[in-house]
């Protein structure tokens, strides 16, 4: 791990504290998380202390061409909590951060570890009637083999390719009738 920060490098080698911080663009409402308890103030917001009951597992850092699976658990969650969370997460933003940390406070800028797009939700519900959330990322090179999100326009093709205007016919071919019949 590669820190710029000066102010996070002496913390490191004075044996300071560390703490995880999260966000999560979920779609229910954004969720900022950290990994000690109480609250933190940082970067204008405030991130709720879930100490012991996040965890975070599958990160590492490889020159490989690899996909790797992150998991972010919260575990111990009350059940009648969770009728108001959505499980469609797929291709929304979570970030995840190294923090130096000096009475609940940050120091200098926190390493950015992940910051990706969330893959799956899933539930789980224990025989003490709590629950454990997971939500996996998929970290790496995956977005290979995935579909862009980006839908052009004639006007869009024409600003990148002057010479092409191949998509100028396709409002006409989309309401197109074709009548299909057998030649004698």
């Amino acid at each position: 791990m590669a820190v710029t920060n000066a102010r996070f490098r002496q913390h490191l080698r004075v044996g300071g504290e560390l703490a995880l911080l999260c966000y999560i663009d979920h779609p229910d409402q954004d969720v900022r998380l950290w990994s000690r308890t109480g609250t933190l103030k940082w970067g204008g917001f405030s991130w709720r202390g879930i100490g012991v009951l996040g965890r975070v597992t599958g990160v590492s850092k490889s020159t490989t061409l690899e996909v790797k699976q992150v998991v972010f658990e919260l575990a111990g969650v009350p059940v009648d909590s969770l009728n108001l969370v959505s499980d469609n997460v797929r291709n929304r933003p979570i970030k995840l951060w190294l923090a130096a940390i000096s009475r609940n406070k940050v120091v200098g800028e926190p390493y950015l570890i992940i910051d990706d797009l969330m893959d799956r939700q899933s539930l789980s519900i224990s025989d003490n009637g709590t629950a454990t959330l997971k939500i996996t990322v998929n970290v790496g090179f995956w977005t290979i083999e995935r579909a862009t999100n980006i839908a052009w326009t004639h006007e869009a093709q024409i600003a990148k390719y002057p010479d092409d205007s191949g998509l100028s016919l396709i409002p006409s071919l989309a309401n197109k009738q074709v009548n299909w019949r057998r030649d004698p």
